[in-house]
């Protein structure tokens, strides 16, 4: 995965903890704390630290590809769509652990 600079085409750095195949479609939100963002990989979600560049979870829970991720800020929660017609919800803290 290949992070950019906002509004450049510098790149940040490169992040190779997250695998996805040729016809993938790769989704990521970001943290609001700047400090993490989510990616899919197959059938779970990625949680990329910035400062490491490496993934310091996997949320697992679907058994189909993981369609479309979004993080609601205000509520600290991820919520994660499958192609196995499921959606699920993930509580998240700024200092990165996640929520039951």
């Amino acid at each position: 995965m290949i992070v950019f600079r906002a509004f450049s085409k510098d790149q940040a750095m490169n992040v190779y903890d997250v695998v996805t195949e040729e016809l993938s479609q790769p989704r990521i939100c970001w943290h609001p704390s700047g400090k993490f963002f989510f990616a899919n990989q197959e059938n779970t979600v990625c949680v990329v630290e910035l400062a490491t560049q490496k993934v310091i979870w996997r949320l697992r829970g679907h058994t189909g590809v993981v369609r479309d991720i979004h993080y609601h800020p205000s509520k600290d929660l991820l919520v994660s769509a499958s192609y196995d017609r499921t959606f699920k919800i993930w509580g998240w803290t700024a200092e990165g652990q996640q929520l039951n």
